[in-house]
């Protein structure tokens, strides 16, 4: 028997406005998660590339091959909770990997070998995998259907602007104090940015709220319509 996930009711849901739909809502706060996540990750291990060849003297082959290393293992790791997030839901993944990711992060300026920046690199890698992009699209498309491709281009927004303002942020702390004083602060960004969005705003299913995908009251289409109904566009088809 497959259990399903818990009714939860975040804290930012009693200061929205009745006339402006929560999934919008839902929207930025994924944008701000994917803001973090990858800013710092994606963008924030290319700024590091240079900087850890002058303290350490690495190649930047070996420094390359821990970066791909997070490529791959994040994506390994989002395809194998996927069916995990659909069955029990993604909060519990995302406060763990937000978390970890956070702590993952701060330690870049404390390695000083080779298998250390690997190891790290690695347990950031599982943790954005946990907590960022699989999450935020299981959460999107439980809110949208009609709407799914504007939505989730707001919550696609985080990424790129991630890249834009963070990359030259953590290179100015770099130049300003080395990765010792750039990987603490931006690990300590995650996890203020990032957890209370995950604790107080997101929610996984509207219905677990008494809300309805796209905010719209719709007649489910005939059956010999084209378009899916709801029930069939929300099944979580990544179930094994």
């Amino acid at each position: 028997m497959t259990s399903t996930p818990a009714e939860r009711i975040p804290l930012a849901y009693r200061f929205v406005p009745s006339n402006i739909y929560y999934g919008w809502v839902i929207a930025v706060g994924c944008a701000v998660l994917m803001f973090v996540g990858v800013g710092v990750g994606y963008y924030g291990l290319a700024v590091y590339v240079s900087p850890l060849q002058d303290e350490h003297g690495w190649s930047s082959t070996a420094i390359s091959g821990a970066t791909g290393l997070y490529f791959s293992l994040g994506g390994l790791t989002a395809a194998i909770v996927g069916p995990y997030i659909d069955r029990k839901g993604p909060f519990r993944f995302m406060v763990v990997g937000i978390i970890t990711n956070a702590l993952a992060a701060s330690a870049i300026g404390l390695v000083d070998s080779l298998w250390q920046l690997y190891l790290v690199y690695g347990v950031m890698a599982v943790a954005f995998g946990i907590s960022s992009a699989v999450a935020v699209n299981a959460i999107m498309t439980r809110w949208f259907i009609h709407r799914r491709a504007r939505a989730m281009s707001v919550s696609a927004t985080g990424v790129s602007v991630g890249g834009v303002i963070l990359s030259p942020v953590i290179a100015r702390m770099v130049d300003a104090g080395g990765i010792a004083l750039a990987a603490p602060v931006t690990g300590a960004l995650v996890l203020i940015v990032g957890l209370p969005v995950i604790l107080f705003v997101l929610a996984f299913d509207p219905r677990e709220m008494g809300l309805k995908p796209d905010g719209l009251n719709f007649t489910p289409p005939a059956v010999n319509r084209a378009t899916l109904s709801d029930e069939v566009q929300l099944r979580p088809w990544t179930r094994p």
